[in-house]
């Protein structure tokens, strides 16, 4: 499998990654891999702007119970080329009116960066919640997944910091994207049409789509219900 996934990255330009890559959702047999790309995107892409402990406080998170019990809540899908999974993004319910949804757990695969995946997956994920009946949009967004979310219409609105330890904390900022609903219908359907196009609507499998959608991790719609992640965002492109 991994031979065929480097040959994709050789044969087709880089940025069509975004377009033939399968969104659907996790299954219990996913979880592994879902940690290993969290961990190691986030320990990556954030080394420039954390200390290595809090760093490691993260990873360590990941690898806890309490993190699958944040992701139990959380509306949360992934991308896939073949079978192997390149990226997550989801979303949960921020406030109890059904007026706002955070974006939560964007995590993209160093190798696949650049490719536009990140992207699609917000997208997605926001066109999901949108379609839940939320009005708009939020995220906290730890510093090194900042810019991401400028360049996707997110703006701050304070700042704070997420707690991962007794004694970590790191930096995060609070972005609204008000402007997501008109953002989201047409980028989801353009791209939803495009990787209809490339990908003949096949899933990680070689099934289509309807034969063989994943079912939640666990049988709920995974949004991030624990407040205590909510939304911590990693980095994606």
């Amino acid at each position: 499998m991994l031979r065929w996934v480097i040959q994709m990255l050789t044969m087709l330009p880089h940025q069509n990654l975004a377009n033939i890559v399968d969104i659907a959702p996790l299954g219990l047999d996913d979880l592994s891999d879902l940690r290993y790309v969290h961990a190691t995107a986030f320990r990556l892409q954030a080394r420039a702007y954390l200390r290595p402990e809090e760093i490691r406080a993260f990873t360590d998170f990941v690898y806890s119970q309490d993190y699958l019990n944040k992701l139990a809540g959380e509306d949360l899908h992934a991308a896939w080329l073949g079978t192997e999974l390149v990226g997550t993004a989801g979303w949960a319910a921020m406030n109890h009116n059904g007026s706002l949804a955070r974006i939560r757990s964007v995590f993209v695969r160093p190798l696949f960066g650049g490719a536009g995946i990140g992207r699609r997956l917000v997208r997605e994920a926001e066109a999901r919640a949108l379609e839940a009946g939320f009005k708009g949009l939020s995220v906290r967004a730890p510093v090194n997944s900042v810019g991401f979310f400028q360049r996707m219409g997110f703006e701050t609105k304070s700042h704070g910091v997420y707690s991962l330890s007794p004694v970590h904390n790191i930096p995060v900022r609070f972005m609204h994207n008000s402007a997501a609903r008109n953002s989201a219908d047409t980028t989801v359907g353009a791209e939803r049409n495009s990787a209809g196009r490339n990908n003949a609507g096949h899933d990680k499998t070689g099934k289509t789509g309807a034969e063989n959608r994943r079912s939640p991790a666990s049988g709920i719609d995974e949004s991030n219900a624990a407040d205590g992640l909510a939304g911590l965002t990693g980095p994606a492109n």
